[in-house]
């Protein structure tokens, strides 16, 4: 399909077989049909500096040879009618040609005008768009400037309250730490008080159940002395009186020499009871008795007999495992000797102990 044109002098419209051909042109980017380029051709050329001159000088009749009625004077040589009517028509026509490019040309300026009026428009618009995205962007700049010097004051006293505070939890855990630190002793303080209670309450029941046992044995004595004063003939007793040599306690050495425990601590109950210094050397052996009551009850026993043959196992005794024999051996060492060295039975540092049990013993050999 042929494209079509309009023409930028007539707005006549121009087919593209027209320009093909030759029969209209384009000037400078515009459009001039067929017939004004018939009309423009004869008589302007286009010069470089874009105006329109004439091309060509039309040769006119002399002045006078024409009047304005069109009637022709007398001359030497006058022209035939057909060639005046030519002539006429091309006058006419160089006339309208004429008109027609000034008009055409004027048309062309004030579009040129026009179109550079909107040029210096748009760039004025164009820089005041300029101006003010500038002003934009600066006030951008300060606004951004002023947003992050609040911002960094802001931050700046969130990190002073964020030290304040952290200064604050540090102190607050010292505090829960020595607090706690406090609680976890007095909780160990009060399970070892819990221990020793407990420890306390078995010794207490085995105790008790050593006193049934020793009743119940003293009872079976009792009635086997009864029963052999029965069935022994009468006057025996003067006739064979005891030797004084031979203690009432002599019978209760092979009992404390028994597998059972029970009958082991009455024999050391009577030994203690009999109040003889003799039978001291019965009753340290069974310092070192595995039972911690039978240990206890002789370091006690010990401390009734008040013999100075006791004193060194007594303070071998303080070194025991259990802290109620060494507490039993320390009150029986105070009574036999009458002094008052320091010792804690109940100490857990061995080594305190044992600095405790040399100053004994080094108080024993000087004495």
């Amino acid at each position: 399909m042929s494209e079509i044109y309009f023409c930028d002098l007539c707005n006549e419209s121009v087919p593209q077989i027209d320009l093909d051909r030759g029969h209209a042109t384009r000037q400078k980017g515009r459009v001039v049909c067929a017939t004004c380029h018939r009309a423009m051709g004869p008589a302007f050329a286009e010069p470089a500096s874009g105006t329109l001159t004439p091309a060509a000088r039309v040769a006119l009749p002399a002045p006078g040879s024409i009047h304005s009625h069109g009637h022709a004077h007398a001359a030497t040589h006058s022209a035939p009618s057909g060639a005046v009517a030519a002539l006429t028509l091309a006058c006419v026509a160089l006339a309208v040609a004429v008109t027609v490019g000034v008009w055409a040309r004027g048309a062309l300026d004030e579009v040129a005008l026009q179109r550079a009026a909107e040029d210096r428009d748009g760039r004025a618009r164009h820089q005041a768009l300029a101006a003010r995205v500038e002003a934009a962007a600066a006030s951008d700049s300060v606004l951004r400037a002023s947003s992050q010097a609040q911002a960094f004051e802001g931050l700046s006293g969130l990190r002073a309250e964020l030290a304040s505070l952290r200064g604050e939890m540090a102190e607050q855990q010292g505090s829960v730490r020595a607090r706690l630190e406090e609680l976890g002793a007095a909780a160990a303080r009060a399970e070892v008080a819990l221990q020793k209670v407990e420890r306390h309450e078995g010794e207490l029941l085995m105790l008790q159940q050593h006193v049934v046992d020793a009743q119940a044995a003293l009872a079976a004595l009792s009635q086997r002395l009864e029963q052999a004063l029965a069935s022994a003939p009468a006057g025996l007793e003067a006739a064979q009186p005891p030797a004084a040599e031979d203690p009432a306690w002599i019978a209760l050495m092979e009992q404390v020499r028994s597998a059972n425990v029970s009958e082991r601590y009455v024999a050391l109950v009577g030994l203690a009871q009999s109040r003889d210094p003799r039978a001291t050397s019965v009753v340290l052996p069974l310092l070192k008795d595995r039972d911690i009551f039978l240990r206890m009850a002789a370091a006690r026993a010990l401390g009734d007999l008040a013999t100075a043959e006791a004193i060194p196992g007594l303070i071998d005794t303080l070194d025991d495992d259990e802290a109620l024999v060494r507490e039993a051996a320390y009150l029986s060492l105070r009574s036999v000797t009458g002094r008052d060295l320091p010792f804690d039975p109940q100490s857990p540092d061995p080594a305190e102990r044992a600095r405790r049990i040399k100053a004994w013993r080094e108080w024993w050999d000087k004495e």
